[in-house]
Order: structure tokens, then C-alpha cells, then sequence
């Protein structure tokens, strides 16, 4: 869609830039015009960068690693759009409660956590998570605010994503 990456293939994390998730970062590029963005678990910006060149007033990034921020900075001089994006290195729970404390509120957020549920034994914790993090996002969202929220977790079918998401929902009022 137009976008350039650079990405460590030596030693960057093998989950970090799933080809499947092509049509998805082409939707948030749509749908980011005029829009404040989120991009939570945003590794080296793909989701991030691709809302910023879709038209994001602006966009603020968080993921846990240093070095995958520094990638996502310079991805953002690489496409253009470093003057609209931030890049933040944090614990996405933390980050998530801390923006709502102060009171801040993002028109697109965009969720693209690793996988909470790595064994069929894990679903319940990781479902939990997922609750968790999806109920701390839609906080941050206006009314008619959009959520993008992806999994890659195996055991989690279609059913139950719906069904924790309007469970989120409930939780975020």
C-alpha cells in the first residue's frame, strides 16, 4: 500500500510483521484521516505508520521494546510521517490505564497484541487478558470512536472474540 519498512531479519521478533495483516493495515490507512490514532503493541510502526500516511493528525505508538521503537522512528522518517507520529516504550496496560487517568482520547485505536493464549489450558487467563486490554482501550475512545482489535492466538475462534469484546465493552461503559 505503498508503505516502506525496515525490518531486523536477524534478530527481530518472527511475529512481528504478519503478511495476513496486509488488509488490515490497509483499512486503519483508510480509516486514519483527521483521526487522533493509537497503535498499542505497534513493535516497528506498521499499523502506526500506515495510519500516518493514511492522513492521522496524529499518532502515538506504544510497545514494550526499545529497539523495535527506534526501528518505528526511523520507519517514520523512512515514509515521510515522523512530524505525526510518536513512539513510546511502555507496558501496554500501563500505558493504556496512564492515557485514561489523564484524560486522554484517541478516535482510532488500533490493538495487535501477542498471543494470550498459547495452549488450550491458558484460554481462560488469556481471555482475561483480552478483556483486559480491549476494556482499557475502548476507555480511551470517544462516542462513534473506532477499535481495531487483532489476535493471533490460535485458540481463540471468531465467537469467543466477539463475545469478549462486547464483554469489554460492558466493562469500558
Amino acid at each position: 500500500s505503498g508503505a516502506r519498512f525496515y525490518v531486523d531479519v536477524a534478530g527481530g521478533q518472527k511475529t512481528g510483521y504478519y503478511f495476513d495483516h496486509r488488509l488490515t493495515r490497509r483499512k486503519v490507512k483508510q480509516l486514519s484521516a483527521r483521526r487522533k490514532v493509537l497503535d498499542v503493541f505497534s513493535y516497528t510502526g506498521s499499523f502506526a505508520i500506515n495510519a500516518a500516511l493514511g492522513g492521522a493528525e496524529s499518532v502515538l505508538a506504544v510497545d514494550a521494546s526499545a529497539a523495535a521503537a527506534t526501528i518505528a522512528t526511523d520507519n517514520a522518517v523512512l515514509n515521510g510521517v515522523a512530524d505525526r507520529c510518536q513512539f513510546a516504550t511502555d507496558n501496554a496496560f500501563t500505558a493504556l490505564e496512564d492515557l485514561d487517568s489523564q484524560g486522554r482520547k484517541f478516535d482510532l485505536i488500533n490493538l495487535d497484541p501477542p498471543a494470550f493464549i498459547k495452549a488450550l489450558k491458558d484460554k481462560n487467563a488469556g481471555m482475561r487478558g483480552y478483556r483486559q486490554i480491549n476494556a482499557l482501550a475502548m476507555k480511551l475512545l470517544p462516542a462513534g470512536g473506532i477499535l481495531v482489535s487483532s489476535s493471533c492466538s490460535h485458540y481463540l475462534f471468531w465467537q469467543d472474540m466477539l463475545d469478549m469484546l462486547v464483554a469489554a465493552a460492558q466493562d469500558a461503559g
